[in-house]
């Protein structure tokens, strides 16, 4: 999600395959977190995740990277190809919950400066994930595999 010619990356792990040789790749869908709509900050939740993929898009991330990766693996040459996903759940103390405070205050200035967010909001957002009552779907993160043909 993060590499500007993906599609170059795929074409170079398959080359680096054997006849027969599988490959497994995972991405999430960034632009799939969704919160428990009953849950205490689920708007602001789903504001604040629509304002990080925004500027993640604007710096060439692309969000939707995990809905596309059966394709992108398809089209490679790739047989027996097959994927699915699993959906972590964002919750005070998890991983998934430390992940996001980290990651969207690497992006705070940006979010507040482009009037995304307002500062008020981003604290509000960052401390979500530390609310025992707060609940989010993390994205979802796509496992795809395929055989090179012998």
């Amino acid at each position: 999600m993060h590499l500007a010619d993906r599609a170059r990356a795929l074409r170079s792990m398959v080359g680096a395959l054997k006849p027969g040789g599988w490959l497994l790749v995972e991405e999430p869908d960034a632009a799939s977190s969704l919160p428990d709509p009953r849950a205490s900050g689920a708007e602001l939740f789903a504001k604040g995740t629509s304002a990080y993929n925004k500027v993640q898009t604007d710096a060439g991330v692309d969000v939707h990277c995990g809905r596309q990766l059966y394709r992108d693996v398809r089209a490679v040459g790739l047989v027996d190809v097959d994927g699915e996903g699993r959906v972590p759940v964002i919750h005070a103390g998890s991983p998934g919950a430390r992940f996001w405070q980290l990651t969207i205050t690497q992006r705070r200035d940006t979010i507040v400066g482009e009037g995304l967010l307002t500062d008020d909001e981003m604290g509000r957002l960052l401390a979500l994930f530390d609310d025992t009552a707060f609940a989010a779907m993390e994205s979802v993160i796509m496992t795809v595999w395929g055989r090179k043909p012998d």
